[in-house]
Order: C-alpha cells, then sequence, then structure tokens
C-alpha cells in the first residue's frame, strides 16, 4: 500500500486515503514522474504493473531531499496525513503545488472495507463490524481534512472521478487509471448497495453518520434510512 506522491514535474501532491482506488491512481500518476519525484511503496501487483509498464517505482520517499537542498530525515509512510506531510516538506512547494486527495461516501466505503475484510475472516458479521470499528471510516477526514491549516486544494469525489480529475486539470491521468485496476472489489455484485447492507443496520447507521458527520454534510452524502 503506498502514501502519496510529490510530482515536480507535475507540480502535484496526492495525498492517499483509504478504499478509494489511491493505488490504480498513484500508478497512473507515476507514468508522468521524473527522477526527482517522491512516490511511495505500493504493493507488489502494482510494483509489478510499473514494471510491465516502465514507470516510475518507489524513490525518494527516504530521507528526500528537495530541489532547494532541503532534507526530510526518515520516511514517508502509510497513508500519511497532509498534516504530517506539510510539517515535512519545503513550505514553498506546500504552498505552491496543487494538492489533492480522494473522498468516498463513507457508508459506501464502509461496505467495500467489511467485503475486503471478510475474505480474511469469512465469520466476520457486517452489523458487529460497522457498529464496532466505525472509528476506522473516520480516518479520511484525518489523513485529508475537510478544513484547517492541512486542507488539501482539491478534493475528487469517488463517485465522479473523471470529472473531477478533469475539473482540476489532472484529466489526462484517467485513461491511465481507468485500466489500472491494481485491487478488484471483494464485494459482491449484487445485493451489497448501501439501501440493501444497511436496511436492518440501523446502529451502524448512527455509528458512522456520527464520525462522518463532516464529510456526510461537506460533499451532501446521503444517510440510508432504516426501519
Amino acid at each position: 500500500t503506498l502514501v502519496m506522491i510529490i510530482s515536480h514535474t507535475q507540480k502535484v501532491i496526492f495525498v492517499k486515503t483509504r478504499k478509494v482506488g489511491g493505488t490504480s491512481l498513484e500508478v497512473a500518476l507515476s507514468a508522468f514522474c521524473g527522477e526527482d519525484c517522491v512516490i511511495t511503496q505500493i504493493n507488489e501487483a502494482g510494483q509489478a504493473l510499473r514494471r510491465e509498464k516502465g514507470y516510475k517505482s518507489a524513490q525518494n520517499f527516504e530521507n528526500t531531499i528537495w530541489p532547494n537542498g532541503y532534507v526530510t530525515q526518515g520516511s514517508f509512510y502509510n497513508h500519511v496525513a497532509a498534516a504530517v506531510i506539510k510539517d515535512s516538506i519545503p513550505v514553498e512547494i506546500w504552498n505552491t503545488y496543487k494538492k489533492f486527495s480522494i473522498h468516498r461516501n463513507p457508508f459506501e466505503a464502509a461496505i467495500s472495507q467489511y467485503f475486503a475484510l471478510k475474505k480474511k475472516s469469512p465469520d466476520l458479521i457486517f452489523e458487529k463490524f460497522v457498529t464496532e470499528s466505525s472509528h476506522l471510516f473516520a480516518r479520511n477526514n484525518q489523513i485529508a481534512p475537510l478544513q484547517g491549516e492541512a486542507k488539501v486544494d482539491y478534493f475528487v469525489r469517488y463517485e465522479h472521478y473523471q470529472e473531477d480529475l478533469e475539473k482540476i486539470g489532472l484529466g489526462y491521468l484517467w485513461p491511465i487509471f481507468a485500466e489500472t485496476q491494481i485491487r478488484g472489489e471483494d464485494r459482491p455484485k449484487t445485493g451489497t448497495s448501501v439501501a440493501e447492507m444497511f436496511a436492518s443496520c440501523p446502529a451502524g447507521v448512527t455509528a458512522i453518520a456520527r464520525v462522518c458527520a463532516e464529510e456526510i454534510s461537506y460533499f451532501g452524502y446521503a444517510v440510508p434510512e432504516v426501519e
């Protein structure tokens, strides 16, 4: 799994959130990176695809040397938060590069995460997972906050990926992203809509609506109706 890309060639900082197709997008971004760009580590499937396509792979993520000579001690790590990036890189890069991240309907993300975990733990019960693990669904807003000093410049909505990439001048990434599905959804194609999964899980709706209230309000996501 990977963190982010800081591309000097594109003057872009990608802050990677969870369960948003970020691995595929980072592969697409790496196609346009040069020798001095910061590219964090990726899973083996992504690495293999990068090698096959001839894209840049993980580089410059440890003790990173920036164009102005400043050195960031240590390593950039898995799903590093925007606030950490901001405090770790030269201020002129943070202030002048295009910073973006991906957000997704938290109820959809919860379902996808559930089925990903269920593949490893077949006995996992959905209601138990969403009610007892609701803190997990708040992580994207912690990684890429919707307000404050570490807020990125642009948020791409998972539900409108192509449209939003084009709006922020990154539409050229879409063709590569669209053909680069590193990790397919483990979620069955039928019977797993938000309405179906949460119909008998009011406690899960309440838990996610509470911890993700800011995202739900900011992006206008619908809260599932339950009996």
